[in-house]
This record gives structure tokens, sequence and C-alpha cells, in this order.
């Protein structure tokens, strides 16, 4: 198979990943206090054998960057939004839910961060083994809060993480990315990544309502930015600190 490939320069620094088995003590800090570093390079994405929103296999390439390791939480929302509406203080551990994209966004702002684009948040969960899902190839019900389980607190299950040390990335909650909703090979200047882009926006990874297909990390669902539900959720990017 042929895979497409968009090609997008990106800077020499950004080729030197860290190895899998060097120590975090160890590793360089590219990213800013508590976030992990996702490198760059050539990332495929896509599944074949997937929905078909989810085709064709394609490469893209992109700059190494920083994600946090967790969902943001009810408590983390509520530290920068006092207002926020879900205030009761045995949900702190939960994810932040009921809100936009927009409010999703702000909160990233405010850190001086942002959403992650839908080609980031797939390399994060996949690793540098391609994998269908954060844990591996196979779908297993009992690593992640999937299929109908049931709302859990963040990083509440260890094995639900990814090569990357992302939790959740699996089920959970959907999760919000910047990137605006339309069909693949994904190109990064065709629009899609236009901050005031009126379009649907991409969810990613399924929440705890979901299973197998819904929740590995080549699916993608289409949200408008006004959409408030208890099964999305987010997480914040950021560039490496230079």
């Amino acid at each position: 198979m042929e895979l497409l490939d968009l090609n997008i320069e990106i800077n020499p620094a950004d080729r030197q990943t860290v190895p899998q088995n060097t120590p975090r003590s160890e590793a360089p800090r590219r990213c800013p206090e508590n976030m992990e570093y996702i490198p760059g390079g050539r990332i495929e994405i896509g599944n074949d054998s997937g929905k078909p929103r989810e085709r064709p296999v394609h490469l893209v390439t992109i700059k190494g960057f920083c994600l946090d390791p967790y969902i943001v939480t009810v408590g983390d929302y509520t530290k920068e939004f006092p207002e926020y509406t879900k205030k009761n203080s045995s949900e702190y551990d939960f994810p932040a839910t009921l809100l936009t994209h927009s409010q999703a966004a702000a909160y990233c702002r405010k850190l001086g961060r942002r959403l992650p684009t839908e080609v980031e948040w797939e390399a994060a969960c996949r690793g540098p083994d391609k994998l269908l899902y954060p844990y591996g190839n196979k779908y297993l019900k009992n690593k992640c809060l999937t299929d109908g389980s049931f709302m859990g607190k963040v990083g509440a299950l260890a094995e639900c993480k990814s090569a990357y040390q992302i939790f959740d990335m699996s089920g959970l909650v959907w999760e919000y990315t910047s990137s605006a909703y339309k069909p693949y090979p994904y190109n990064a200047q065709d629009g899609r990544e236009a901050a005031r882009s009126i379009s649907n926006r991409v969810l990613r990874g399924g929440s705890f309502r979901n299973r197998v297909a819904e929740v590995s990390c080549t699916n993608r669902l289409s949200s408008s930015r006004d959409t408030r539900d208890n099964v999305t959720g987010f997480r914040c990017a950021s560039d490496t600190i230079q």
C-alpha cells in the first residue's frame, strides 16, 4: 500500500527523539512542568480497516510538542474559572465536562497552552509503534474505562496509557481537538486549523459508554463547537520550550 505523504517542514532538532528506555529523569527538559514530550517526525495516521472517516492511511510531518498526561479535571478547571458549575468537591478528580469547545480552548490559553490538533492527539495515542489502542493492537475491555463501565476519575487505571505516558486516551470521555472536521487526508494548510472557523471540531478517544472501534486511537467524530455534554472533555498541548 502506498501512503500519501503530506510533507510539512520541521526543525532538525525535532527529529531527535528520546529512546523509549531512557529514564524520564534523564530526558531533555523540552516541555513545561507536568507535561510530556511527544517527538515529531513523519506520523502515520488513519486506518484503512476503520470507518470511512478514518481513511485513507497517510503520512503527516509534525513538530515535536508537549501534551498534558491527564485530562483536565473539575478541580483543574475550577482553579482557573471559579464560576464553573460543577463545584461539588467530590467530583474534583473527574473530567471537566459540560463545556463548549471555546471554553476548553479558553482554559488552555489561560495557561499559555492550546488544544492539540487531531494529528498530535493520534500521534500521542499510538506511540512509536503505531498501535491501534494506547496499550496495544487488540481491544481489551478492562484496560480503560470503556464499554458502558462508569464515569471514573482521571488517571484511575494505571495501564490505560500510551507509550508516551499519556493517560485515558481510550474511553472515559471524548476529547476536543483544535481541528475542524474535514475528510482525510489531513492538511493543516486547508483551513482546518483556523481558530476562527465555525466548522464542527474533531473529537477523539471515545467515552466510557463506547467500545472497540469507537475508542481506538484512529477514530474521529464530528461535533458542534457549541456542544455541552457529560461525555466530552479535553487536555492541553503546547509547543516545546525554545
